[in-house]
């Protein structure tokens, strides 16, 4: 846990470099999303499929062109590779 709080002071103020740990800058980059997906309205209903539908979109983002498969970390790599989180969920 020191070394992701020293990391989140370092972004805080600024001195974190892009490129230095491309897990960071894949979280960094995906956080927006991340915060966006956890809003909910206090009248706004969504099923669990849907909000596992979208949590999927939040952390495995669409491919970009001109990124080389060998530039994903193994933490992508995991993340990308647990396929479907609905199915996951149901146990399928």
């Amino acid at each position: 846990m020191g070394s992701e709080m020293c990391i989140r002071d370092s972004i805080s103020v600024g001195a974190y470099v892009p490129g230095t740990d491309k897990d960071i800058d894949f979280a960094i980059e995906r956080m927006p999303h991340l915060r966006q997906f956890m809003q909910q309205g206090l009248k706004e209903k969504v099923s669990f499929e849907e909000a596992l539908q979208k949590l999927s979109r939040v952390v495995v983002p669409a491919a970009r062109p001109n990124v080389a498969s060998n530039n994903v970390t193994p933490l992508q790599s995991r993340t990308l590779s647990h396929g479907n989180p609905a199915q996951a969920a149901r146990g399928n």
